[in-house]
C-alpha cells in the first residue's frame, strides 16, 4: 500500500483560486509524506528520457531511484527536485530529505497514444502535432483527454495511492511557442517548423483549449470525489498552476529576481530551427530573470516558484489549490 506517498500528476495547466476548507487542512501535511511520485512530460521529467535514450529504448525498472539531474527542459533543476529540497531539514549541518522522489515523467509524453498518437501528458496533448493542429485520433475530443487523466488516477488508486495532486493545464497561450505577436510569439522554431503565420489564431485556439480543459477539471474532480465516489478514502487536490503562472506573467518583478530586468515574453535559450547552435541570453548569468527557458518550457526560476507553492499545497494551506 502506498499510504505515505504523494502522487502528483502534472499533465496540464490552468484557472481558479480557492480557499482550503478547514476540514481538509489537517489531512494535508508534508510531514506525513515519505515519497513523492510524479508523472507527466518535459515540464516534470528529470532523468527518465535520458535513461531511455541511453539504453536503446529500455525502460528503467519500476521503483528505480535516480539522483538529481540538471540536463532538463528547464535548463536546471525541476520542480519535483526543488520540492525535495524545500521539504528537507538541516540537522547539525547535515541536510536530511523529507521525501524520496520517484519521477516517472517522460519528456514528450502524452496521456494516451489511443487519443493523441505520439510521444510528443498535458502540454503535449493540447499542442502542436496533436489537438492544436487537429492531429488527434479521429473522433476523440478534449473530454476524452480529461477522462484519460482520471483513468490514470484509477490505476494509481488501485495500486494503493490515496493522496493525489492534479496540476491543471498551464496558460500555454503565454508561452512564446503559442503566443500572439503582441506577446512576442515566435515564428518557425525547433518545436514547430514550418509554423503558420497566423499567430493570433494559434494563441486564441490554445487559450480556448486550456481554459476549457481546466474548467472540466474544476468540476469533474469534486464530482468524482464527492458524488460518484470514484476514489473512496482518498484525498485529492487540484493545483491551479494556470493561475500561478498567469500571476508570474502579470507581476514579473514579484517573482523573477535575476540581475537583468524580469522577462516574461522572451526566453533564455535560443536555438536554430534544427535545435542546434544554441546560445543563452546574457551568457547564462541571469537565468532567474526569465519566466521561460525556451519557446515552450518554464525556466528553472519558474520551477522554483511552482515547487514552493506545491509545498503549500501539500500542507493544505495554498490558495492555489482546491481540496476534496
Amino acid at each position: 500500500m502506498i499510504t505515505k506517498a504523494l502522487l502528483a500528476l502534472s499533465l496540464v495547466t490552468s484557472v481558479l483560486t480557492f480557499s482550503v476548507p478547514k476540514r481538509q487542512s489537517s489531512v494535508w501535511n508534508v510531514a506525513n509524506f515519505k515519497s513523492l511520485i510524479t508523472f507527466g512530460d518535459s515540464y516534470t521529467d528529470e532523468n527518465r528520457l535520458s535513461y531511455i535514450l541511453g539504453n536503446n529504448g529500455t525502460l528503467p525498472a519500476p521503483g528505480t531511484y535516480f539522483p538529481e539531474g540538471l540536463n532538463t527542459a528547464s535548463g536546471g533543476r525541476t520542480w519535483p527536485r526543488f520540492t525535495v529540497q524545500y521539504t528537507g531539514t538541516t540537522t547539525n549541518g547535515i541536510w536530511i530529505p523529507q521525501v524520496d522522489l520517484y519521477d516517472y515523467a517522460v519528456s514528450g509524453a502524452v496521456c494516451s497514444n489511443n487519443i493523441t498518437p505520439r510521444l510528443w501528458i498535458g502540454t503535449n496533448d493540447l499542442g502542436v502535432g496533436l489537438f492544436l493542429t487537429d492531429a488527434q485520433i479521429r473522433g476523440y475530443t478534449l473530454t476524452d483527454y480529461v477522462e484519460c487523466n482520471f483513468r490514470v488516477f484509477d490505476q494509481l488508486y488501485a495500486s494503493g495511492g490515496r493522496y493525489f495532486v492534479l496540476f491543471n493545464d498551464a496558460p500555454l497561450q503565454l508561452a512564446p511557442l503559442y503566443a500572439n505577436d503582441t506577446l512576442n510569439g515566435t515564428g518557425s522554431n525547433q518545436y514547430w517548423n514550418p509554423k503558420p503565420e497566423n499567430h493570433t489564431a494559434i494563441a486564441e485556439k490554445m487559450h480556448e483549449y486550456t481554459t476549457s480543459v481546466n474548467t472540466m477539471f474544476r468540476y469533474q474532480a469534486p464530482y468524482e470525489m464527492l458524488i460518484a465516489g470514484r476514489y473512496p478514502d482518498a484525498h485529492f487536490a487540484v493545483f491551479d498552476v494556470w493561475q500561478l503562472l498567469s500571476d508570474i506573467y502579470d507581476n514579473p518583478t514579484s517573482y523573477l529576481n535575476g540581475s537583468h530586468p524580469a522577462n516574461v515574453t522572451g526566453y533564455e535559450k535560443h536555438c536554430n530551427v534544427n535545435g542546434t547552435a544554441c546560445t543563452l541570453m546574457y551568457d547564462g548569468t541571469s537565468s532567474d530573470s526569465f519566466m521561460w527557458f525556451d519557446e515552450l518550457h518554464p525556466s528553472e526560476q519558474t520551477d522554483r516558484i511552482i515547487a514552493r507553492t506545491f509545498v503549500d499545497v501539500l500542507n493544505g494551506n495554498s490558495s492555489y489549490a482546491n481540496y476534496y
